[in-house]
């Protein structure tokens, strides 16, 4: 089973020399190294590095120890597991080998991952115990991030240096292991080692491809605001038969006032909304064209949806792609 075949090979696509790519592109392929590979994603899984409790810390500091000798066994260079402001390390390694004047690329993944204890019944087998079934990992952490984002970049250098070739450009790595709690560490950790990780741009591993046929390079996503809202009307919970009617229902109230965000074509009506959203350009329509969206594959199909439902006037492509969106994330009250 090739699991990870494809996307490992497809992360450095860039960066692969023509001279190396096929020699490299034939060693991920290669029958024999399937199983390694499977199973180097089940035993990474394996490894609970929840960031958001306490008690996986441990489990952090090992997940950071297995990709520290991962990196050096794929040939990296300088590996090295660097502490934070906190409690969660990054690992870092590099392969500067290129020829003069060729760039840097900082390339970044996380590997940590959410818990998993409430959807906990919900799986056919343990998030943690991850198996084989169908031809697909399951586990928490397969596909965010340890298996999109984290071992094809690794698994796709050592691919290069194992064939034989030189990487083309200078490619430092670097894997963080808080970015589920919204990376708090992450800002002075960069300050304090900014010259380690100077680099000409930055590669985001955490993400995906279109299909197994299709890869993806993300170039920028929305940036994002959380804001959360309570409501309550009294100072006591309230049976909803013995004052229902007589006493304000919050759960209602909240229902009404999120209401008012959208205007009946499903555009945004929070004032100011769309003030520095900048139009889409004829540009912009040739890379969705050359694109290719397929609304039932890539959206529809894999979400069970039945029909594609945003802002009047823009196709679901331009929705993803170039206007904002406003989204509730939960809600609940009450029993």
């Amino acid at each position: 089973m090739k699991l990870l075949r494809f996307a490992a090979a497809v992360s450095f696509w860039l960066s692969l020399a023509t001279a190396d790519k096929e020699a490299a592109l034939a060693r991920l392929d290669a029958p024999e190294n399937d199983d390694g590979y499977n199973q180097e994603l089940l035993d990474l899984v394996a490894i609970p590095s929840v960031s958001s409790l306490p008690e996986n810390q441990p489990d952090i500091l090992r997940a950071a120890a297995w990709l520290e000798a991962r990196l050096k066994k794929a040939g990296m260079e300088n590996v090295q597991v660097l502490h934070t402001q906190g409690p969660r390390p990054v690992v870092y390694a590099e392969c500067l080998h290129a020829p003069p004047g060729a760039p840097t690329a900082l390339v970044y993944a996380h590997y940590d991952v959410q818990p998993a204890a409430d959807t906990a019944d919900l799986w056919t087998s343990p998030p943690f115990e991850p198996e084989i079934r169908g031809g697909r990992a399951w586990g928490r952490g397969v596909d965010d991030d340890k298996g999109s984002g984290v071992l094809p970049p690794i698994q796709a250098l050592e691919a290069l240096l194992a064939s034989g070739g030189s990487v083309p450009i200078n490619v430092k790595v670097m894997l963080e292991g808080e970015e589920e709690v919204g990376s708090p560490f992450l800002e002075p950790f960069l300050a304090k080692h900014a010259g380690l990780l100077a680099a000409d741009f930055v590669l985001s591993a955490d993400g995906g491809q279109i299909a197994a046929d299709q890869p993806a390079a993300l170039l920028g996503l929305r940036g994002a605001l959380a804001v959360e809202v309570q409501v309550a009307t009294a100072t006591t919970d309230v049976h909803s038969g013995m004052a229902g009617g007589a006493v304000q229902n919050p759960a209602r109230s909240l229902a009404q006032l999120l209401s008012t965000m959208w205007h009946p074509n499903n555009s945004i009506a929070v004032a100011g909304w769309y003030d520095n959203v900048r139009e889409i350009s004829e540009g912009d329509r040739e890379d969705m064209a050359a694109y290719g969206f397929d609304e039932q594959r890539e959206l529809l199909g894999p979400l069970g949806a039945s029909a594609a439902v945003g802002e009047e006037g823009y196709t679901s492509l331009e929705r993803l792609w170039h206007r904002p969106t406003l989204e509730v994330v939960g809600i609940g009250g009450g029993f």
